[in-house]
């Protein structure tokens, strides 16, 4: 078998093994390419992520770092890369990465929706509202990102705005427990108890045991009367 091969057949048992979340065993098979190929990108980002995913950052980073002085310009790199350092709290290196990214690809969905998602978990709702602006102009009838959107509009007080998005949503996928609690939740926090309970039970028909659902549920039926069947 020539390296050619070897290293392709080599890729693609880490690739399984990541896929079946088996990463130590992943990282053994990357470690075995990357001594063939210390320049090939591919594998120097699976072997990352797969050091990333065990938290193992210091090695994962010194790896992206490696391949973006290879491919400097490779957004699906700069992609991961921020993505990792987002888990990792390494929040500015993390938009500035996404940023890099940004100015390279300006419309790459899959770049904009890490860079939104990394802005929410860090609690940067207000940064995070003009990407999700450009990813809905994008991709119109993504549900994630209609959700996504709508949690952040609705921490920014904009409750009309997170109810439309949520109805959009909703249209798209009318049967999306996670939606229809997200939509009750918005409503509910709105003034609108009454109606979040309907949307409530809406979720639990097809999710009956979503905890948060069913906590949310019983502090809705609570705050508006319905003491008895809140128990």
């Amino acid at each position: 078998m020539n390296d050619e091969c070897y290293i392709e057949t080599l890729i693609n048992q880490g690739k399984e093994l990541m896929q079946e979340r088996k990463y130590e065993d992943a990282i053994i098979i990357f470690r075995k390419a990357i001594q063939v190929a210390p320049r090939n990108t591919l594998i120097l980002i699976e072997y990352g992520e797969s050091l990333a995913q065990i938290r193992k950052y210091g090695e994962a980073f010194s790896l992206f770092e490696k391949a973006l002085d290879i491919s400097p310009d490779n957004v699906d790199i700069l992609r991961k890369y921020g993505t990792f350092l987002a888990k990792a709290r390494n929040h500015s290196k993390a938009f500035s990465i996404f940023k890099k990214g940004q100015l390279i690809e300006p419309n790459n969905v899959k770049l904009l929706g890490a860079y939104a998602n990394a802005l929410v978990k860090a609690r940067k709702l207000i940064e995070s509202l003009p990407i999700f602006d450009k990813l809905i102009q994008l991709e119109p009838q993504n549900t994630k990102t209609l959700n996504l959107y709508a949690s952040a509009i609705k921490c920014s007080g904009k409750y009309d705005e997170a109810l439309r998005l949520l109805e959009n949503s909703l249209q798209l996928e009318p049967n999306n427990a996670i939606t229809l609690s997200r939509y009750a939740c918005t409503l509910a926090e709105s003034g609108q108890p009454e109606q979040a309970i309907k949307y409530f039970e809406q979720s639990l028909k097809i999710n009956p045991n979503d905890a948060i659902t069913l906590s949310r549920y019983a502090n809705t039926l609570a705050e508006s009367g319905h003491h008895k069947q809140a128990l």
